[in-house]
C-alpha cells in the first residue's frame, strides 16, 4: 500500500487528517512543523507547498494542501468502503458534503476574523462586530447535532465531516462556550474519550487554541 506522509503543524487544524487516518487504521509518516514565537508556521512548510500552511500531505509523489482537500483524497484513496463516507445516491449526502465544506467555508472563517479584530479592535467593537456571527453559526451547528442527540452531524455516528468540523469544537472549548451547546458539548467530550482522536493528539500533540484568542481589551 501506498503510504502517506503528513505534513503536520503543532496544535493546528492538521490534527484532524491524522484523526481520519488513525480511524482508517492506515499507517503514516509525519513530518512535525513547528510553530514560532508569533504563533505562525515558518518558513519550512514553504518548502513544500507554496502557500506555507498544514496540513499538506504527500502520496506517490502527489502534494495536497488543504485539510479538506487531504480528506476527500484519503478517503477516495483509501476508504472507499469505510463508513466515515457517505454515499453520494443516499438521502445523507447533501448534509454530508455540506458539513465538509461549511467547516472552512463558513464557520472557521468567521473565528478567524474574530481572532483577527480581537487584536486590532477593542473587545465592545468586536463583540458588536462578530458576536452575533459566531452565535447563528453555532445555534446552526447545535441544532444539526441536536437531531442525531449530539452523535453526529449528518447520522448518529461518525463520518468525515465529523472529522473535519472537529477544529470547531476545539474553538467553542477554547473561547469557553461549550456550556452553551450542549450538543456540541456532548460531541466534543466523545470526541475526546474517542481512541483514535486520543491518538492522534499523542502523534500531533494537544490542541489547544486559548493562545490565538487573546483579545484587545
Amino acid at each position: 500500500m501506498s503510504k502517506v506522509t503528513v505534513h503536520h503543524l503543532n496544535n493546528s487544524r492538521s490534527t484532524r487528517v491524522l484523526w481520519l487516518l488513525e480511524e482508517l487504521g492506515i499507517p503514516y509518516d509525519i513530518v512535525q512543523h513547528k510553530r514560532g514565537n508569533d504563533l505562525l508556521a515558518q518558513d519550512d512548510l514553504k518548502a513544500v507547498h507554496p502557500m506555507g500552511k498544514a496540513p499538506v500531505i504527500t502520496v506517490d509523489g502527489a502534494t495536497i494542501a488543504e485539510s479538506g482537500a487531504c480528506i476527500e483524497y484519503i478517503l477516495a484513496r483509501f476508504g472507499q468502503d469505510s463508513p466515515l463516507r457517505v454515499d453520494p445516491a443516499s438521502k445523507e449526502y447533501a448534509d454530508y458534503i455540506y458539513w465538509m465544506h461549511c467547516a472552512e467555508g463558513s464557520v472557521m472563517s468567521t473565528f478567524i476574523l474574530n481572532m483577527m479584530l480581537g487584536r486590532v479592535a477593542s473587545s465592545e467593537v468586536r463583540k458588536q462586530i462578530m458576536d452575533p456571527r459566531i452565535k447563528t453559526a453555532l445555534s446552526h451547528i447545535e441544532a444539526q447535532l441536536a437531531r442525531h442527540d449530539g452523535k453526529g452531524l449528518v447520522k448518529p455516528g461518525l463520518t468525515a465531516a465529523d472529522i473535519q468540523m472537529s477544529t470547531i469544537y476545539e474553538t467553542v472549548e477554547s473561547m469557553g462556550l461549550l456550556p452553551s451547546y450542549p450538543s456540541i458539548e456532548a460531541f466534543y467530550k466523545s470526541m475526546h474519550a474517542n481512541p483514535h482522536y486520543k491518538e492522534a493528539e499523542s502523534k500531533g500533540g494537544p490542541v489547544d487554541f486559548k493562545a490565538f484568542l487573546k483579545a484587545k481589551s
